[in-house]
């Protein structure tokens, strides 16, 4: 048999991109099969992880039939860095590749060790001008139908031979993350967009691959499709982190020369770090993660928080927090677009509130969490008291001494709490309905913001409903839940779940339908419910839950629609919450909208505002809530349009922050060009 370890290193191809391209003007089809692409992937991982105890075994057993490769199993992290260290001979060079397994688990502990760390990548990334600034300016290729052909380009002959004729080895240890590794013959590949891997296989004077034990699948076949997976799903993702660096990035040929040796050293280190302890366990879905980082493509604070060079997305961002690296995930929006983009389904946010509940159950909450965890009661109180809860929250000292208690930035200015609640208003009804005989009847699910802070939003709901020709019950509720879970009070949020459960599954049992007005509640209740809860009674309140637009276009389509709506003869500019994007059912709120005679919609926007709740008030992250909103408040004064309307109520309170100008909610649009409501008769 051949001797020689195989490593592949898989490219673009261009010849496939060019057949692509050419096959689209001539006007034939070249859309690809992704489901299946995706579903094979599937299978694949899911095999790794159900075999790899045994997988494991049979690469040891695969890499011992080469001769001069030395194997290490680490434990950990500090065992593979104690490794390298032995092997280094001296040197404190190190090049690395852009693996998240060496840029996030071994370059921190390589640095604190004197290891001085090359990333050969940025040298060669830098000759190139990314006009790609983030999600925004991303050409969604794969939603085209265009994916990008990987195929093998190099297969090194021997890593343990002297660098190719006119290339001179180097002092430096190549530390480089393996993308996938063959159980059966012990192939290695990688995915390489430029030529840093290559030039450090072949110059490095030694040579370490890391292979976590993740990456080990079933036989070659299995390892190229993986590695070629990860370049089709990643290869949007891979432009956002094309970014200049401050300082002068080093090439591998800036490194000093070594003297030349008769053979290279070449090392596999089979990296475990806590991925065997996930096995079995409720996170054990994150290592269904081929690292691809399409995860990345639409999060808000990828930009924001990426320093020193790490590699970071949600998975990494997760793993790190679950290997008790880094004890916050604090930053994250929950805006749930890594989910969305994952080619595997991952369900990376509800792993995220799992990580939370499990460490605060472990190490406790703030005293601050504990404040901010019960936000329908803070908001209770503020109603109760008004106006003199609006007044000590707006100027100083009780502004100061409130928000420095709690956290906030004193700069922003809170919502203000209403003392007509939409609660008490609907209580206070004489049930006039709007038309005689309604002919059905449907529940409203307010929430905390509408109800304490915005009640014109869900009077609105009820006009609109009504004008409808339906009774509108508003059922016993409390907060969703989804505040008191970012603020780390989970056994506050399913106490809030159960109870709303209980209470909308007996009037979904009588035929309502349940119709919402905050994007968040929404998601909250159709998602994270049957998470918290698997029961009959969680489905079938996810099953007949709404947004209002989605709902109002259901009717249209059945044709059961009042249409009979006046002329608004204005321009609009509306922007989509990101809970809105992640249910894909952003069409509905555009073409409702659409549906006023006069109105034009000049813009729709996507962009994320930068709020998510609570999260843009604290302190600690009002500044990057700002900057994450600033492209949207841009493109709103460009737009100039007459109004602007989102469907989500933090997201309105962002944009009057950094705009100063006011946006209302589609349902109050709409109830407006009904004629119903407290401005008509």
């Amino acid at each position: 048999m051949n001797q020689t370890l195989p490593v592949w290193i898989i490219e673009p191809s261009a010849r496939e991109k060019r057949r692509q391209f050419s096959q689209t003007l001539i006007g034939r089809s070249v859309e690809p099969d992704l489901e299946s692409i995706k579903s094979r992937l599937r299978e694949i991982r899911q095999y790794s992880l159900r075999e790899q105890a045994s997988l494991l075994e049979e690469f040891k057993n695969s890499i011992a039939r080469y001769p001069g490769i030395r194997l290490k199993s680490a434990y950990d992290a500090d065992e593979a860095i104690d490794y390298i260290q032995e092997i280094a001979l001296g040197t404190k060079n190190v090049v690395i590749n852009r693996s998240s397994v060496v840029t996030n688990e071994l370059k921190p502990g390589l640095e604190n060790r004197g290891f001085r760390i090359s990333e050969p990548y940025h040298a060669e990334s830098d000759f190139f001008e990314n006009r790609i600034r983030d999600y925004w300016d991303l050409p969604n290729l794969l939603s085209k139908g265009l994916i990008g052909g990987f195929e093998v380009s190099v297969t090194a002959t021997d890593l343990r031979s002297p660098p190719p004729q006119g290339q001179t080895a180097k002092d430096c240890v190549a530390v480089l993350g393996v993308n996938a590794a063959s159980a059966e013959d012990g192939d290695l590949f990688f995915l390489q967009h430029l030529s840093n891997i290559s030039n450090s296989l072949e110059q490095a004077r030694q040579v370490v691959l890391i292979v976590g034990v993740d990456k080990v699948v079933k036989d070659k076949e299995d390892a190229a499709f993986q590695t070629r997976c990860m370049g089709i799903f990643g290869m949007e993702s891979m432009l956002l982190n094309l970014r200049s660096r401050q300082a002068e990035p080093d090439a591998i040929d800036s490194l000093p020369d070594s003297p030349e040796p008769e053979g290279r050293e070449v090392h596999i280190i089979l990296l475990d770090n806590g991925r065997s302890q996930m096995l079995g366990s409720p996170f054990e879905e994150l290592l269904l993660c081929i690292g691809c980082k399409a995860c990345i493509k639409q999060c808000p604070i990828n930009r924001s928080v990426t320093t020193s060079g790490a590699v970071w997305s949600p998975r990494d961002y997760l793993f790190m927090f679950l290997s008790d690296k880094d004890r916050s995930m604090d930053t994250c929006l929950h805006c749930e677009a890594c989910r969305v983009e994952c080619p595997l389904t991952i369900d990376i946010p509800k792993l995220m509130w799992m990580a939370q509940a499990d460490h605060a159950a472990k190490h406790g909450r703030t005293l601050r969490d504990r404040m901010l965890g019960n936000p329908e009661l803070l908001a209770r109180v503020g109603s109760l008291v008004t106006p003199l809860s609006n007044t000590v929250t707006s100027i100083d000292p009780g502004k100061t001494i409130i928000k420095g208690a709690l956290g906030l930035d004193r700069h922003r200015r809170l919502p203000r709490f209403q003392r007509q609640t939409f609660k008490r208003w609907f209580a206070r009804r004489s049930g006039r309905n709007g038309e005689a005989s309604p002919r059905q009847r449907v529940a409203y699910y307010a929430g905390c913001f509408a109800n304490y802070y915005e009640p014109e939003v869900a009077r609105a709901l009820v006009n609109v409903l009504e004008r409808n020709g339906f009774e509108v019950l508003v059922p016993d509720q409390k907060c969703c839940g989804m505040p008191m879970m970012a603020s780390k009070n989970m056994s506050g949020a399913r106490r809030n779940a159960r109870y709303n459960i209980e209470s909308l599954a007996a009037v979904a049992g009588k035929g309502y339908d349940i119709v919402t007005t905050c994007p968040s509640c929404t998601l909250m209740i159709k998602r994270e419910y049957p998470n918290l809860f698997d029961s009959d009674q969680a489905r079938l309140v996810s099953q007949h839950l709404y947004y209002v637009d989605e709902y109002l276009m259901l009717l249209n389509r059945q044709g059961s629609l009042n249409r009979d709506l006046a002329e608004i003869s204005e321009s609009i500019f509306y922007h989509v919450p990101c809970h809105l994007k992640v249910r894909d059912i952003e069409a509905d709120c555009v073409e409702l909208l659409h549906l006023i005679p006069g109105l034009s919609i000049d813009k729709v926007d996507a962009i994320c505002c930068g709020m998510a709740g609570y999260h843009g008030y604290k302190k600690a992250h009002s500044g990057l809530s700002m900057e994450i909103g600033a492209k949207l408040f841009t493109e709103i004064g460009l737009g100039q349009a007459d109004r602007i309307v989102t469907s989500c109520a933090a997201c309105k309170l962002q944009i009057e922050a950094g705009t100063g100008a006011k946006a209302i909610h589609p349902v109050v649009l709409l109830q407006e060009a009904y004629g119903v409501g407290p401005h008509f008769p």
